[in-house]
């Protein structure tokens, strides 16, 4: 036990490090208030006798509450005072523990006098977190500077560590501190943080205080104004000045313990491991991989079309690969985000294995950076884990194949040709018109990089030049297998189609987006779903058109993806390599155009962004088969390793699939590559295969952020890190998901904040979250596996 003594002269007990205080300029008088907790949790107040009188603090028109025993602070005692009032009173019996969400109950009503109005603060108290446990040290006190309006705007104060940053909350707003002296406005709801507003340029963080200063004169002030959105977002205006000039600061400080030892450095990620290399293979496949991005299945945009009357924009892709193939039934993407999953496939890795571990705080940009060693980031994941793993560095390595880069490789993409490459025409995606590419050894490009004029279109020059390509590797004489990695932009925003297709719409085709039973729903409807979702209103009829436009110009987008695979499957039947050549088709992840409200993009756990389509033709295949066995992205490299008679490097994550696409026993089995056979042959049968496959698929997702489009709010909030398990089987057919807050990717799951839980047989649109009516053990099951898939690696992954 230590006595502090706080600026008004009041002499207060405490015993575990801190002191809370309020404190205001209000009409030349200077008034303070402080709570702390003694050793036995009861909170000790020995005002002296020059402490402020009660009136004078009732003017200032604030309301907050002292801890209890419990370690909380809760709601006071009795009514707010009339004009406001400072009410200091002990926690309920009832005590809420610390780091516990706040009750929905104890919300700030919406508010009925707007910015300038006077009279009763109809504010009640919010629960909140026991502050004098502190977790980090900043230089000196921390002090954060916040202007209010009064009783109708300040509310009831309250200040926590947020992921170990100091947020101020006022009502439903707050300012949290982050790295590089960057301040953010948010909305506090819930206990949880949603990012709502940067005002980086108002505020600073310098030498352990914190300012807030929205403007610095009366006839210079800067306003932060949230539209009036229903539910718990009311009209609120933060400013400094309003008519007739500066009103009143509020300051609130912390006095946090001494500054813990700094972390051990981080070590440096360990060079990939050489390959060993293996003979030239002369009996293997050739391997032509075409991946969309951003192309449904769910709502008609893949294979098996979906849409009324089997509507599609692949005709050609659908005769020449679906119907001359097998078709995946339950094929899901691991990530629902571009270069994570792209990274995944590559690799046949998982997302916690490209990414670095949790503690080690790195790559936590969203689009960009690199790591504390220099290497390049892409959405959390680390290309360090990625470049040198890749499945056409095996394939090259270990059995002599000519591989061929074309298109869109990862979104931040190296400019130098990557290891197991041999022709190198990529970038991340760019722009369907004038793009740019990183060349090497591009017949008619110059090695380094070209940036071709207004009028070329992406997805005809990514085609052309992989023609030409196998056309050259196919006929020299080696008699070596290649394979050609073509991704294309399409069908990514901004969803432009080529110059021929642009007004290009088969009156047979639908005449507007699918509106599913999801589309456009209530937010009651949501209110059950984790923030991202339930915050989401329903939208206008102009969203609703714009979705209608996205919808066809992806589609005409996919005409030219149906071009492509139409050319360059001519192209291997005119050399007489189709008997000895299998053709993969699949996306990166799947789409949202209305459902749960989510008018575009992706990034979400629901089936219509991480189902897809599998589509694979080649020798062995029966035409028009199917397999039922939950498989993903990440089976995919070491499904074509295996084709190529290599076993699954213990790097690799994912499952090889050959042994449930292949005919051993009937006539389509004569025409297998001797590498196959050779595989085949390692492994045990197609029965036993099956009988031991995975009986769940896993998700795993970390914030990445993006803006509004349609007119509508942006589709995630930093609520939006999860891992899931989507389970298909006979008995069984659902989802679960983990939701744990985050911003920067480095999230370990182990505060769970949300769960949800859906019967897909019954609500296959995900709409009824069924968790808290389903039965605690079972949740707890799938807790535990979801927990388990987080930390698989190698062998120990299903």
């Amino acid at each position: 036990r230590r006595d502090v003594t706080c600026d008004f002269g009041a002499t207060y007990r405490m015993t575990m490090g801190g002191c809370w205080q309020l404190e205001t300029t209000l009409a030349g008088f200077f008034v303070a208030m402080a709570v702390v907790v003694d050793a036995d949790g009861v909170p000790s107040v020995e005002p002296s006798a020059s402490g402020v009188p009660v009136g004078l603090m009732g003017q200032f028109g604030v309301q907050f509450t002292a801890p209890n025993s419990g370690g909380c602070l809760s709601q006071a005692a009795g009514p707010p005072r009339e004009g406001g009032g400072l009410v200091v009173a002990p926690c309920s019996a009832a005590a809420r523990p610390v780091g516990t969400p706040l009750d929905p109950s104890l919300r700030t009503p919406a508010r009925g006098n707007g910015v300038d109005g006077g009279g009763p603060n109809p504010h009640s108290a919010h629960p909140l977190p026991a502050v004098v446990v502190m977790e980090e040290q900043w230089e000196g006190p921390a002090a954060g500077s916040v202007w209010v309006d009064g009783p109708d705007v300040l509310g009831n104060p309250q200040i926590a560590l947020v992921s170990s940053k100091l947020e101020l909350c006022l009502n439903d707003y707050s300012v949290l501190c982050t790295p590089g002296n960057r301040l953010l406005l948010h909305q506090c709801q819930l206990g949880g943080i949603h990012a709502h507003l940067n005002t980086a340029n108002h505020f600073t963080f310098t030498n352990g205080t914190l300012r807030a200063d929205f403007c610095s004169s009366p006839a210079m002030c800067v306003a932060a104004t949230a539209a009036d959105t229903g539910g718990d977002r009311q009209d609120v205006t933060l400013g400094l000045c309003t008519g007739g000039g500066a009103v009143g600061w509020g300051r609130v400080k912390v006095q946090l313990p001494p500054t813990p030892p700094p972390p051990p450095p981080i070590p440096p990620i360990p060079p990939a491991p050489p390959i060993p290399p293996g003979p030239p293979c002369t009996d293997c496949p050739n391997i032509v991989f075409v991946l969309t991005d951003d192309q449904d299945v769910v709502l008609g945009g893949g294979l098996p079309a979906t849409s009324a009357g089997g509507a599609t924009p692949l005709p050609r892709a659908k005769a020449l690969l679906m119907d001359q193939g097998v078709v995946a039934e339950n094929f899901f993407i691991h990530t629902p985000v571009c270069c994570p999953s792209r990274s995944e496939t590559l690799t046949g890795r998982y997302l916690h294995n490209v990414k670095l571990p949790v503690a080690e705080k790195q790559c936590g940009g969203g689009y960009a950076g690199t790591d504390a060693f220099g290497n390049v980031c892409c959405m959390h994941v680390d290309e360090a884990l990625v470049n040198n793993n890749t499945m056409a560095n095996f394939l090259q390595k270990q059995a002599g194949y000519r591989v061929g880069m074309f298109g869109k490789y990862l979104n931040n993409c190296p400019a130098d040709m990557q290891p197991g490459f041999d022709a190198w025409f990529a970038n991340g995606g760019g722009s369907y018109y004038a793009p740019q590419f990183a060349t090497k050894n591009i017949d008619g490009l110059p090695d380094g990089g070209v940036t071709f004029n207004k009028t070329q279109y992406s997805t005809a020059l990514i085609g052309n030049y992989s023609l030409e390509w196998i056309r050259k590797v196919a006929t020299d004489g080696t008699g070596l297998p290649w394979m050609a990695y073509i991704g294309t932009k399409a069908c990514h925003d901004p969803f432009q189609p080529s110059p021929w297709y642009t007004d290009v719409w088969d009156p047979t085709w639908p005449v507007a987006a699918p509106r599913p039973p999801s589309y456009n729903v209530s937010m009651a409807t949501l209110a059950n779903h984790h923030p991202t979702i339930s915050t989401r209103p329903p939208f206008s009829n102009s969203t609703a058109t714009c979705i209608d436009t996205y919808f066809k110009d992806r589609w005409r987008t996919l005409m030219s993806v149906d071009d492509i695979i139409s050319s360059v499957h001519q192209l291997v039947d005119d050399l007489g390599q189709t008997n000895t050549t299998y053709f993969i088709y699949t996306s990166d992840h799947g789409y949202s155009l209305g459902e749960l409200n989510l008018n575009w993009d992706k990034r979400n756990v629901y089936d219509f962004d991480v189902r897809i389509h599998l589509v694979i033709r080649g020798p062995g295949i029966i035409p028009g088969s199917t397999f039922s066995e939950l498989s993903s992205n990440v089976d995919l490299a070491p499904t074509m390793l295996s084709m190529a008679g290599l076993p699954r490097p213990a790097t690799m994550d994912g499952r090889s699939l050959l042994p449930l696409l292949v005919d051993t026993n009937g006539t389509a089995a004569a025409r297998l590559p001797g590498s196959v056979r050779r595989y085949l042959a390692s492994v045990p049968p197609r029965s036993t295969v099956q009988a031991t496959w995975r009986q769940s698929h896993f998700i795993e997702y970390y914030y990445v952020g993006i803006g509004g489009d349609c007119g509508m709010a942006p589709i995630e909030l930093p609520d939006n890190n999860f891992i899931a398990i989507r389970v298909v089987n006979s008995t069984h057919n659902l989802l679960y998901a983990e939701f744990q807050s985050g911003v920067d990717g480095n999230v370990g799951f182990d505060a769970i904040e949300h769960h949800e839980l859906f019967d897909m047989t019954t609500d296959p649109w995900q709409m009824q979250n069924v968790y808290n009516q389903t039965d605690g053990a079972v949740t707890s099951e799938f807790h535990r596996q979801v927990q388990s898939w987080l930390r698989c690696k190698g062998s120990s992954c299903p």
